[in-house]
């Protein structure tokens, strides 16, 4: 558990043993000198994601045994860990209360990491821990998801935030414990609107990938090919999570179909965002709460990223929020297959033409003044190009998708749908 990755790097060396002793005698050695953050203010909330993030890691490791019986896999471009950790953050978050420990201010990291283990233990003694037979929708788009938590919303990532009155209100103190070493199955990383200021540690914006973290020129991963599992996944983190929901991204691999259209028109992209974004009551109006924000590098962004392979093109989708209502009301999978259309319709190679417009219209949107079932029949062109799907997944999405957009369309209009 102290190990983290390493562990599975370690895990075909002839000393594997000694190497994860050191490892594990590293960390603490470091957590008794650095043992004076017991009396900060802080250190109860750190220390009770540090346990839930230990419990997380242990259940995750059993349920890798369960599945390396029942299944293989095959296709390493996607992450191989995320599977195991999205059962058990489900298994955590149904089971809270009985993960939850008392701890007293002073207990050493060796006393508390037994303490957890045994309660895994109990807990895997009196349940049954087989993997649930989910079959989860695979598509043919590779896919890789940013998760976005911050207690302040954007002044997060500013410079001089310094997380006072919320210990958690930019993660600030997350490097005492070494939070994003052991969050490795989460993908974990902290961001900032300034760079410089997360080699100082001062803090931002808490994300998860569920693969390796994108760093410049290295290589990284899709997270799956499945919009279902990457739906359920982000609705178990955000369960997880103690820090407040804020945003999230979502990159898409594209294909190499010939024939599409360079870019949307004006009208299809608002549509894109009328299916997928989220509408509030501010200052007496009705408003796109991502983009009044103004904290994003654009919405739609053409980048070139580097797998295990090779060097690919991707479009990421910047505008979502990350929220629980959208959890509660299912959005996310359609979202993602909302995009995919589009992807496979598309070509977005040029720079996002409407910045500026789109501003203009999250400050008080309204419907696009496009044909209804024009566009549905549009996007259903766009999900046909998903060969691996079967029609009634599509029939499916396709009514999710007119089921949201009805339910916006009654926010900015005013009217009951």
């Amino acid at each position: 558990m102290l190990a983290g990755s390493k562990y599975y790097d370690f895990l075909e060396s002839r000393d594997f043993a000694s190497q994860i002793k050191s490892c594990s005698e590293k960390e603490i050695e470091y957590f008794f000198n650095n043992r004076f953050i017991r009396h900060e203010k802080w250190f109860r909330r750190y220390l009770k994601i540090l346990i839930a993030v230990f419990t997380v890691n242990l259940l995750a490791r059993k349920f890798e045994r369960s599945l390396s019986r029942l299944c293989c896999f095959y296709d390493l471009s996607y992450s191989k860990f995320a599977p195991a950790t999205f059962m058990a953050l489900s298994v955590f978050n149904k089971n809270r209360l009985l993960f939850n420990i008392e701890f007293d201010q002073f207990i050493f990291l060796r006393d508390l990491i037994h303490i957890v283990n045994s309660k895994v233990n109990e807990f895997c003694k009196n349940t049954s821990l087989k993997p649930e037979r989910v079959q989860f929708i695979q598509g043919n788009t590779p896919l890789g998801v940013e998760m976005e938590f911050s207690n302040k919303g954007t002044a997060a990532g500013r410079f001089l935030e310094t997380g006072k009155g919320d210990p958690l209100v930019n993660f600030s103190k997350y490097h005492y414990y070494h939070l994003t070493n052991f969050m490795w199955r989460f993908g974990a990383y902290i961001d900032s609107d300034t760079p410089f200021k997360q080699f100082v540690k001062k803090g931002g914006f808490l994300e998860y990938t569920f693969t390796v973290p994108d760093k410049f020129l290295q290589t990284s991963m899709p997270l799956t090919n499945s919009p279902d599992f990457a739906g359920k996944l982000i609705g178990e983190a955000v369960k997880f999570t103690p820090v407040q929901p804020h945003s999230l991204h979502v990159t898409l691999q594209k294909n190499s179909r010939k024939n599409k259209q360079p870019f949307p028109s004006f009208n299809e992209i608002l549509f894109l965002l009328f299916c997928s974004g989220q509408f509030l009551h501010k200052n007496g109006k009705i408003v796109e709460s991502r983009i009044v924000e103004e904290n994003m590098k654009d919405i739609i962004l053409h980048r070139k990223r580097k797998n295990y392979r090779q060097w690919v093109d991707t479009v990421e989708f910047s505008h979502m929020r990350l929220c629980r209502d959208f959890i509660r009301r299912n959005v996310y999978e359609p979202s993602i297959m909302l995009m995919v259309a589009y992807k496979n319709l598309f070509a977005f190679t040029d720079i996002f033409p409407y910045t500026n417009k789109l501003r203009q219209w999250g400050k008080q949107p309204y419907v696009p003044a496009l044909n209804t079932g024009d566009m549905f029949e549009l996007i259903r062109k766009g999900l046909d190009e998903e060969k691996a799907l079967p029609e009634h997944y599509k029939e499916h999405i396709m009514e999710k998708i007119k089921e949201i957009f009805s339910f916006n369309r009654a926010i900015v209009t005013g009217k009951t749908a």
